[in-house]
């Protein structure tokens, strides 16, 4: 039952993934596949590896740029956590 279950769970998260790439990639996954399909089959690596190595580039980009995007947002989240602390902190000094 417990292999069953992963099982089903693999192919439910392989699914979500595949669908997460072409939404986020504009790509039709079909079209990747074909492409590296036809690249195995002519027997020609360099040309998968190739491929291969531009996705990954790709996806390292697109996980650097939320990254990023995160931590931008934290770091003015903290900014403005300070800024309130400092008026705190102030209107405490002054007795206001």
């Amino acid at each position: 039952m417990k292999w069953a279950f992963g099982f089903l769970t693999g192919i439910i998260v392989g699914f979500a993934a595949a669908v997460a790439y072409s939404v986020q990639t504009d790509r039709d996954l079909r079209e990747e596949y074909a492409g590296a399909r036809s690249d195995i089959s002519k027997g020609d690596f360099d040309a998968l590896g190739a491929r291969l190595e531009a996705r990954v580039a790709e996806m390292q980009s697109m996980v650097e740029a939320r990254v990023n995007q995160m931590r931008g947002s934290d770091a003015a989240e903290m900014t403005e956590e300070a800024a309130e602390a400092a008026e705190e902190a102030a209107e405490e000094a002054t007795g206001s």
